[in-house]
């Protein structure tokens, strides 16, 4: 097999997750129930390889998806539920422009 450069291919895993709109939470799931590893710097360069082909090959959600799971992410972050967030986002926005 080819050597290939973790630092390379541990940077794109990253940018596949954000282009999917992962938190890092979801990938360290993914990572624990798929290889029983914690983080992608832990896997071997084949598991490695084999994850970057597995982010590659799910759909690229579209730009409000994205936005959606980013605010849901800041809003778990407050320690505010799901509802007590998106009222909030409402209020401020006014409710006719937001997009959920």
């Amino acid at each position: 097999m080819e050597s290939v450069n973790f630092s390379e291919v541990i940077a794109q895993t990253d940018i596949e997750m954000e282009l999917r709109g992962w938190t890092t939470d979801q990938g360290r799931e993914y990572l624990k129930k798929t290889y029983g590893k914690r983080s992608h710097f832990l896997l071997t360069q084949v598991e490695l390889l084999d994850f970057l082909q597995y982010l590659a090959s799910q759909p690229t959600p579209t730009l409000d998806e994205i936005i959606i799971a980013k605010i849901n992410v800041e809003i778990q972050w407050l320690w505010w539920t799901q509802k007590q967030g998106w009222e909030y986002i409402k209020k401020i926005m006014g409710s006719d422009r937001v997009f959920c």
